[in-house]
């Protein structure tokens, strides 16, 4: 009851202040049927990334740990310094990430640039959340997912007949199949994409690729990321992770 009176105060107040059109404001022709496969492939793809971005944040995060009990403040100012640098030569590899699924959703970019934000996107979100900067994953996320599907969308077209499809379907399919896939929360995953792109005619290719990368990232041991950092949190506070109290049911 909780939640659902504050999603309902939040989402009165977002369109009070920002209005009621979609964050991030896309359009795409509805995807041909025969293209779904491609989407079940590409849910895979994603479900081996999620389980590998997770991994990457808690080792990651462990590392952080280990280096600042010896060097306080050492590996903050390293990812700074990257960071920093990298934001003059290449701005697209770092901040939140809304600026960059918006610049590469209206302009694209080439396939090999796409590879190497998708890789840096990856390096700078794991180590610049790590640092215990209050960033969060969820933007970072989106951007790296757009980088991967608009790269898997790339390489698609270049194969099939031209015209045939648009690469940026299959970026915004990434957004809600990386977000499953790390998550573990595919209708989610499908509601929030539809949500932030407006695009309702990304419907069925949104539901196969979240449910795809959700079932890839289950069959091959992946668990949920906020699961994983509310143990470590715990861990930190000295309590155990396996103790459970009592369920609370009812208004009681």
């Amino acid at each position: 009851m909780g939640i659902i009176v504050a999603a309902v105060l939040a989402t009165v107040m977002t369109q009070v202040i920002g209005g009621t059109a979609p964050d991030f404001s896309m359009s795409v022709a509805t995807p041909e049927l025969w293209l779904l496969p491609a989407f079940v492939l590409l849910g895979g793809l994603l479900g081996v990334l999620g389980v590998g971005l997770n991994a990457g944040l808690m080792w990651t995060s462990a590392l952080a740990a280990r280096i600042n009990a010896r060097l306080s403040y050492l590996f903050p100012a390293l990812v700074g310094l990257v960071v920093g640098a990298l934001f003059i030569v290449m701005p697209l590899s770092v901040t939140g990430g809304e600026h960059v699924v918006t610049s590469l959703a209206s302009h694209g970019a080439g396939l090999k640039m796409l590879l190497l934000l998708a890789v840096l996107r990856y390096l700078t979100m794991v180590t610049s959340y790590s640092t215990g900067t209050p960033g969060g994953i969820f933007a970072p996320m989106l951007a790296l997912s757009m980088c991967a599907g608009l790269a898997f969308g790339g390489v698609l077209e270049g194969v099939l007949p031209h015209g045939t499809m648009a690469p940026l379907a299959f970026g915004m399919a990434a957004m809600g199949g990386l977000f499953s896939a790390s998550v573990r929360a595919p209708v989610v995953g499908v509601a929030l994409t539809l949500e932030l792109t407006g695009s309702y005619t990304m419907v069925m290719p949104l539901i196969v690729t979240c449910v795809t990368a959700n079932m890839a990232a289950e069959w091959i041991g992946g668990r949920p990321i906020y699961d994983q950092l509310l143990e470590k949190t715990l861990k930190q506070a000295g309590i155990d992770p396996e103790a459970k109290g009592r369920d609370s049911v009812g208004l009681a």
